[in-house]
C-alpha cells in the first residue's frame, strides 16, 4: 500500500495490486470506486462548462452568493443556479501556455500542445521538435523517440532529472522517490508563517546540493547541466539514459529562425543560436499549463483575491492557499502547484467544515497578516525562480492545525511510542491527519500506519 501515498485518499487505500505509479486510466477508476462507496453520483454534473460566477452581495458582505451561469455541453442548453457558497477546485492545469515565439508562423508542419498529446504512433518515422524541458517534455521525448526518426528536444534551462526510484538514504530499499523527502519528523507549525528570503534561498540551496549528489548533476551531461541558483526538478527513469545513448538530442540557447529550404523549398529548417539547423516535421510543444479561473470569475473578485494570470508560481493570495477573508464564502482547492493529494484532501476537508461551520475562521486580522506573508512568498518564490510554493513539510501541518486534525505527539509519545516513531520518521500520509478532530478514523487510519511501517525497514 506504500506505493501511491502521495496520490491517495485517506479513507481508500490502493489495492496491493494496482501499479506503483498508476496510468491516469487506472487513477480514474480509483475516482470513480470512490464517489461509488459514498453515492455521490448524484451530485455530479459532467459536460458542463461554467461561463460566469456572479458574486450577489449580501447584507454580510464578505458572504456574498453566487449566480453560476452554465452550459450543457451535450444539450448546448444554458441554465443560471444560485448558490451560498462556491469551490473552485479546477485546479492550475487548465488552459495551455503558448511560448512568444513569432517564427513559428513559417512552420508548415504540424504544431501539438502537450495538452492534446494522446500517444507516439503519428511521430513514427519523422523528425520531431520537442520544446520544453519539465516534465511533459521529458517524459514526451522518451516516449516520441521509441518511434520517430529523431527527436531534438529544446531546453533552455536544465532541471534536475530524477529517477522515479532511488536507494533512500534513511532506509535500507530501493523506494518511490517521494518517500524520501517526505518524512514526518514533527514538522514545526509555526515555519510556514516565518518565511524569508534567506530561508528559502537557504532550503533551496540544500535541495540543489542534494540533488547534484543524487543526479552526478544529470550524469554530467553538458547540454542538461544545472546551473546554480535553478531549482527544478523532473522525474524520467529513461531520459538521461535516452540522450546519452542518443534516442534524443538536447538543444540550449534560443531558437533563431526557421527556414523553408530544400527542393522547391518544401522542408522546414530549424535554426538556433548557436548557428545549428535541423530539418522538423512536427513540433510538440511542452511549455506548460496554466489556470482559468480568470475565465469565469468577475474582475473585482480577482482583483480582491490578487489575482495574476501570468504568475504561475502563485497565481492568486489566499489564506492557507485556501480562502480569501473578504470573500469567505468563496473557497479554493488545489490551486497551487504541489505533488501531492495530501494537501488537497486537507484543504477539501478545511473549507468544507468553514462553510458548515463546523469550525470558525481565524480572525480578520490573523488573516490579513497571513496574506502578507503569502505575498512575499510569491515575490520572493518568483525572485528565486522555486518551482513549488509549499514545499516545505509544515504547511499540511499548518492546516491540520487550522482543522483540529494535528496528531497529539506529546500524548501518543508517551502512550504509543512505536506510533510516535511513525509519525516523526515515516513519509506524512493523510492518514496521519485522522487519528485525531471531528471526523476521526483512529483505528483505521493507525492500522494503516502500522501495515506501512511493515513495508519499510529503517535504518535506525
Amino acid at each position: 500500500m506504500f506505493q501511491n501515498i502521495n496520490i491517495k485518499l485517506s479513507e481508500l487505500p490502493w489495492s496491493a495490486t494496482d501499479p506503483i505509479f498508476p496510468h491516469h486510466s487506472v487513477i480514474l477508476k480509483y475516482i470513480e470506486e470512490y464517489y461509488k462507496i459514498y453515492n455521490l453520483d448524484k451530485h455530479l454534473l459532467f459536460n458542463t462548462k461554467v461561463i460566469k460566477a456572479e458574486k450577489v452581495e449580501q447584507e454580510n458582505k464578505q458572504f456574498p452568493k453566487w449566480n453560476i451561469h452554465y452550459l450543457n455541453l451535450t444539450t448546448n442548453n444554458k441554465k443560471c443556479e444560485m448558490f451560498d457558497f462556491l469551490i473552485i477546485a479546477s485546479g492550475l492545469n487548465t488552459n495551455a501556455i503558448y511560448p512568444n515565439m513569432p517564427q513559428l508562423k513559417n512552420f508548415r508542419g504540424d504544431i501539438m500542445h502537450s495538452i492534446d498529446y494522446k500517444e507516439p504512433r503519428k511521430y513514427k518515422n519523422k523528425n520531431v521538435l520537442v520544446i520544453g524541458g519539465a516534465f511533459s517534455g521529458t517524459e514526451i521525448s522518451c516516449e516520441v523517440s521509441l518511434s520517430a526518426n529523431k527527436v531534438i528536444n529544446h531546453v533552455r534551462n536544465p532541471l534536475w532529472v530524477v529517477p522515479r526510484f532511488q536507494f533512500c538514504d534513511n532506509f535500507e530499499k530501493i523506494l518511490p522517490h517521494d518517500i524520501q523527502y517526505s518524512r514526518g519528523e514533527k514538522s514545526k507549525l509555526d515555519m510556514f508563517d516565518k518565511f524569508s528570503l534567506d530561508r528559502l534561498k537557504t532550503q533551496a540551496d540544500v535541495v540543489h546540493s542534494y540533488l547534484n549528489y543524487k543526479t552526478n548533476n544529470n550524469d554530467n551531461i553538458k547540454e542538461l547541466t544545472v546551473k546554480s541558483g535553478n531549482y527544478g526538478l523532473t522525474f524520467s527513469d529513461n531520459y538521461l539514459n535516452y540522450v546519452k545513448k542518443g534516442y534524443i538530442e538536447v538543444k540550449n540557447g534560443e531558437i533563431t529562425d526557421i527556414k523553408h529550404e530544400g527542393k522547391d523549398g518544401k522542408v522546414d529548417m530549424v535554426y538556433f543560436s548557436d548557428g545549428s539547423s535541423y530539418n522538423v516535421d512536427s513540433i510538440i510543444l511542452c511549455t506548460g499549463l496554466k489556470i482559468n479561473v480568470y475565465e469565469y470569475l468577475e474582475e473585482e473578485v480577482l482583483k480582491t483575491i490578487n489575482f495574476d494570470k501570468d504568475d504561475h508560481f502563485m497565481p492568486m493570495i489566499l489564506y492557507k492557499a485556501v480562502f480569501h477573508p473578504a470573500i469567505k464564502s468563496l473557497g479554493f482547492i488545489g490551486q497551487f502547484k504541489a505533488m501531492n493529494w495530501r494537501e488537497f484532501e486537507l484543504e477539501a476537508r478545511y473549507i468544507t467544515m468553514l462553510f458548515s461551520k463546523l469550525i470558525n475562521y481565524p480572525d480578520d486580522s490573523l488573516a490579513y497578516k497571513h496574506l502578507k506573508n503569502e505575498e512575499n512568498l510569491r515575490k520572493w518564490g518568483n525572485e528565486l525562480g522555486l518551482q513549488w510554493p509549499y514545499a516545505n513539510l509544515s504547511f499540511p501541518f499548518s492546516l491540520a492545525n487550522e482543522i483540529g486534525c494535528l496528531p497529539n505527539y506529546d500524548k501518543i509519545k508517551t502512550e504509543d511510542p512505536e506510533l510516535y516513531d511513525i509519525l516523526c520518521n515515516y513519509p506524512i500520509v493523510n492518514n496521519i491527519f485522522r487519528i485525531e478532530g471531528k471526523f476521526n478514523q483512529k483505528e483505521k487510519a493507525i492500522g494503516y500506519l502500522r501495515h506501512f511501517k511493515q513495508l519499510i525497514k529503517p535504518k535506525f
